[in-house]
């Protein structure tokens, strides 16, 4: 699927709390093999449960026919065991919240660093998704739109009556309906220019400096609406 050492790390801390690849060394179909053959079953679903989702949002619509007819049976499989509970020898896996998007960032810039740009507006609109998740979430309501970043964002909004206010100063107002421009070209961007979909001669190049200046868009919402959720306990 794609995945860097960096990007592969982050995916795993976010689905079992462990650096794979850091623990096991190797390549990162090995160190994979090697984490089948000791983690538990909970976690070995955990791990392929959230792969499978990965590779759903991010390549299934746009994959050549016979890695789709391999999901097929990787899901077929997986979707006999879904239904076990998972949550027991499963650690909390991670805290959205500040620190957690200095930490996305920081690797989402390395990415940037190294040249990696796909990558990098990957794992920058993955934070923006996972954030509006949490405070959807955290007002107890079901997401039911994951994937759409545009539609996440604008229930966020709803909840927070995040909306223009009459009372709020103009430039304050003007910031707010500035985002919403902010996070639909962050949705689009992602979809001309990153590794999620196979772009094919529609791909867009984009240099160092716009790729930095999409991590900290990102970054910005993300750290805004984190407070916004925050400030409403």
């Amino acid at each position: 699927m794609n995945f860097t050492n960096n990007s592969f790390a982050t995916f795993t801390m976010r689905s079992v709390g462990m650096d794979i690849q850091g623990k096991y060394g190797g390549s990162k179909g090995s160190s994979l093999r090697r984490f089948s053959q000791e983690a538990s079953n909970s976690l070995l679903l955990k791990l392929f449960l959230d792969l499978l989702e990965y590779y759903e949002l991010q390549f299934l619509d746009n994959d050549v026919d016979e890695r789709k007819r391999e999901y097929k049976k990787c899901r077929s499989i997986l979707d006999k065991y879904k239904g076990l509970k998972c949550s027991l020898d499963i650690p909390e896996l991670k805290k959205i919240d500040s620190e957690y998007i200095r930490n996305m960032m920081q690797r989402a810039m390395e990415e940037v660093a190294n040249g990696q740009y796909d990558h990098a507006l990957l794992l920058a609109r993955t934070l923006l998704e996972e954030v509006f998740i949490h405070v959807i979430e955290k007002q107890k309501k079901v997401v039911e739109k994951k994937g759409q970043i545009m539609e996440l964002y604008n229930h966020v909004k709803t909840l927070y009556k995040m909306h223009n206010d009459p009372k709020l100063d103009k430039r304050i107002n003007g910031l707010l309906s500035s985002l919403n421009n902010i996070v639909s070209s962050i949705g689009e961007m992602r979809n001309d220019v990153s590794d999620a979909h196979g772009q094919g001669s529609r791909r867009k190049n984009i240099k160092d400096y716009h790729a930095r200046l999409y991590l900290n868009s990102a970054m910005t919402i993300a750290d805004f609406v984190l407070s916004v959720a925050d400030n409403n306990e």
